[in-house]
């Protein structure tokens, strides 16, 4: 399994992914625009990492920096035949890594699926504030 930065050539298999996985779904349809994920590939302040099995994208994994000494982990995705691997947990371990050699110090991730916040509680994050996502359709 091979973990490297995404590139833009990437982008119609990584977005196809994301779309299909439901825990990045913000509400019932709504996953991000082909803009946004674009501008993600690409953005200085932040590692979009893609995992490949041979030259087969199987999962991709997303961070940003957004404050002086802190990042969000915003996406990580790994296509079902390929879950259970251990791939979403290298990826998430090359991003941190990529956030303290960045000068990173504090990191949160938002999470609602009870086996992701497990393998981040055994990763070492703790719960923080409860959330409540309010929506409304205009």
């Amino acid at each position: 399994m091979l973990i490297r930065k995404a590139e833009i050539s990437d982008f119609a298999p990584l977005y196809k992914i994301g779309r299909a996985t439901p825990e990045l779904k913000v509400s019932e349809d709504i996953f991000m625009t082909e803009a946004d994920f674009k501008f993600a590939i690409k953005n200085p302040k932040g590692l979009f990492l893609v995992a490949l099995d041979g030259k087969k994208i199987v999962g991709f994994a997303y961070c940003a920096i957004e404050g002086a000494d802190y990042a969000c982990m915003l996406y990580d995705a790994v296509i079902p035949s390929y879950r259970g691997k251990g791939i979403g947990v290298r990826m998430l371990r090359e991003k941190e890594k990529w956030l303290r050699k960045n000068g990173i110090k504090s990191v949160y991730a938002l999470a609602t699926n009870p086996k992701i916040i497990s393998i981040l509680g055994h990763l070492g994050y703790k719960k923080g504030k409860k959330l409540v996502w309010m929506e409304k359709r205009l």
